[in-house]
């Protein structure tokens, strides 16, 4: 089993530096995906540093509504299936606003396509989505739009396009956590941040959690000698360790030749990993049963594994679900 240790100091420490940052600007905190891998329960912690929440469908809103009161966007679109009417959905098309005014949805928040091209009215549909809202007597609570490239010239396009659309007296947001990097004229009226929360991605902030298993087992193997699924051989004499966690902990099989941290070393993970344990070579390092193997730590942290696995942050900590076991320090 996997454990996902977070620390709420750290989580403080980067929820001040994002607010002393914001300067006023309301902050909606995006808690999609069990809040990034780091679990619903984060929530009682975040809470009093942010105006609303957001997730990503309607069955996330109803789980994170057991843990707070204030507003919950739904980013991705109208889902009739998980309908409540308390919570803020986004539309993006003329049948989700169809689909939703059938159900009875009081307030939305009406996507603009700025050049993302994932969801969103165009410049030219926006005014009669709106006036469509209008007539069917729901509350329009915002207009937004995503940041599909903040690093180029392609952010300032968006954010002109965006501006294009007025919207007199309606709520308006654009920037994630990205805004960290490309200043106040990117906040509007409020700033949707995710990433940055929990520790990655941005100058000033901390990652706040690590993640370790267990040594369960250990074996002396001679050169030649078979390691876990596949027929993958030894190829010396050498010691191996026996973790309990694997792919379906979200240890990423790609993984497999990379290092984990055990009593302060850096392990090279040998065979493949395996649905519940995978095995490193421990050669030459003290190691016994329940001691503590570390896939993220202080020594190498999750943008370390993304790196090693030839993917991004967000899918590593989105991995972690499930059977995870989480603490809150």
């Amino acid at each position: 089993m996997l454990n996902l240790v977070i620390d709420t100091k750290i989580l403080s420490d980067n929820l001040d530096y994002i607010t002393h940052k914001l300067d006023g600007t309301p902050m909606c905190a995006v808690v999609k995906a069990e809040a990034y891998g780091h679990g619903f329960e984060i929530v009682k912690f975040i809470e009093a540093h942010c105006s609303s929440f957001a997730v990503a469908n309607g069955k996330e809103a109803e789980i994170l509504r057991r843990y707070t009161h204030k507003p919950i966007y739904v980013l991705g679109g109208f889902d009739p299936y998980c309908f409540n009417d308390e919570f803020i959905y986004t539309v993006s098309s003329f049948k989700q606003i169809q689909r939703a005014t059938e159900c009875g949805v009081k307030q939305v928040a009406l996507k603009l396509n700025t050049g993302m091209n994932r969801l969103g009215f165009s410049l030219s549909e926006a005014q009669t989505a709106m006036e469509q809202l209008v007539s069917k007597r729901v509350k329009i609570d915002s207009v937004y739009t995503h940041l599909f490239d903040p690093t180029t010239e392609n952010a300032v396009k968006q954010k002109l396009l965006f501006e294009e659309f007025k919207a007199r007296g309606i709520k308006r947001h654009c920037a994630a956590s990205n805004f960290l990097t490309l200043g106040k004229n990117y906040e509007f009226d409020m700033v949707r941040c995710g990433l940055a929360i929990y520790g990655y991605g941005y100058t000033g902030v901390k990652p706040i959690a690590k993640a370790y298993s267990e040594v369960v087992d250990i074996h002396t193997l001679k050169c030649g000698d078979y390691i876990g699924y596949g027929r993958t051989q030894a190829e010396r004499d050498m010691t191996v360790a026996t973790i309990s966690a694997g792919y379906a902990d979200g240890i990423n099989r790609r993984n497999t030749g990379k290092n984990i941290e055990i009593n302060g070393c850096l392990c090279p993970i040998v065979g493949n990993i395996c649905m519940d344990m995978c095995m490193a070579d421990v050669s030459g390092v003290d190691v016994s049963e329940r001691d503590r193997a570390y896939f993220i730590s202080e020594v190498s942290d999750a943008e370390d594994l993304a790196e090693n696995c030839g993917t991004i942050v967000y899918e590593i900590l989105t991995s972690f679900r499930g059977r995870v076991r989480r603490e809150y320090l």
